[in-house]
């Protein structure tokens, strides 16, 4: 595979987890599961490591959008 695609697929993992994340907190705020904060905090660490991989791997530095 080339870095490119495998750098893709860890930005695209990594939106998919902080989801995943954002989704736990919710459903703890509500009541609906007892999500731990230890397995939130895991989600958040592997989003965040999962980011910084793709970003390493793809060699590009974005700079934020103008307007």
């Amino acid at each position: 595979m080339k870095k490119g695609a495998v750098a893709l697929f860890l930005e695209k993992l990594a939106r998919h987890l902080a989801l995943l994340a954002c989704l736990a907190i919710v459903a703890r705020a509500s009541g609906w599961t007892d999500a731990g904060p230890t397995s939130i905090m895991v989600l958040i660490v592997l989003a965040t490591a999962t980011h910084w991989g793709g970003r390493a791997l793809s060699g590009a530095r974005r700079e934020p959008r103008s307007r």
